[in-house]
């Protein structure tokens, strides 16, 4: 059946008295897509990305269900006016939280390989390697240390007398000790006899050797009558 043109349709079904129907003008066009929080069933929190580095600050969460421009879904940065900081970031030698793990110039990238020093000495472990920056406090260049908990033990330091290896090879007070002799009578002279050791006079000893009799208080080398 051939179709009728719409326009005498109409004209004829308004002769019978028929309602006619509304005719749209134009096609209606269908709703644009919404990134409103109050539009999807689950939302997720995004952050402000003011450096655009890919991260924003945690405190500043908010929740929508897409990421508007200038924000991300990537919190945990501590700067975000540099974009060379957030977190996972290269650590420098620059005095900056780089990586926004809390610590500043730790294991550098752009360091020198390094050596733990906890006592200060500036010598450091050799069992203890790190990257540090040129000068960093708490480490060292030269990993020549056998006791980093001394401050004055390192290989070759001079030796003292203070119950340290101070030079690390091995030895204690070696060349350093004082000799001391015991002093049983208490008159300021010691039996040759009984020599002591020490760095300092051990109780009952004195630095004078030269008692011929340690049972007397009146009998040492030089007294009247009773040494020869």
């Amino acid at each position: 059946m051939r179709a009728l043109p719409l326009l005498p349709l109409l004209i004829a079904l308004a002769s019978c008295g028929e309602e006619l129907p509304t005719v749209p003008s134009t096609p209606t066009a269908p709703p644009a897509a919404s990134t409103s929080t109050e539009d999807c069933a689950t939302k997720r929190d995004f952050f402000p990305d003011a450096d655009q580095d890919g991260y924003g600050p945690s405190d500043y969460a908010r929740p929508m269900c897409a990421a508007a421009a200038g924000w991300t879904d990537k919190g945990g940065d501590c700067d975000d006016g540099d974009k060379r900081v957030f977190p996972g970031a290269p650590e420098l030698c620059n005095q900056v939280d780089d990586d926004c793990d809390g610590k500043t110039d730790e294991d550098p990238t752009d360091g020198v390989d390094s050596f733990v020093d906890a006592d200060g000495d500036g010598h450091g472990d050799p069992a203890r390697r790190a990257m540090a920056c040129p000068g960093q406090r708490g480490f060292s260049t030269q990993g020549d240390d056998c006791d980093d908990r001394q401050r004055l033990a390192w290989r070759n330091a001079k030796e003292r007398c203070d119950g340290v290896d101070n030079d690390c090879d091995g030895e204690t007070d070696e060349g350093v000790k004082r000799t001391f002799y015991k002093d049983k009578d208490h008159d300021g002279h010691g039996d040759p006899a009984a020599p002591v050791s020490a760095c300092d006079a051990p109780t009952g000893t004195v630095s004078a050797g030269d008692d011929c009799d340690d049972n007397r208080a009146d009998a040492w080398a030089g007294s009247p009558g009773h040494c020869t």
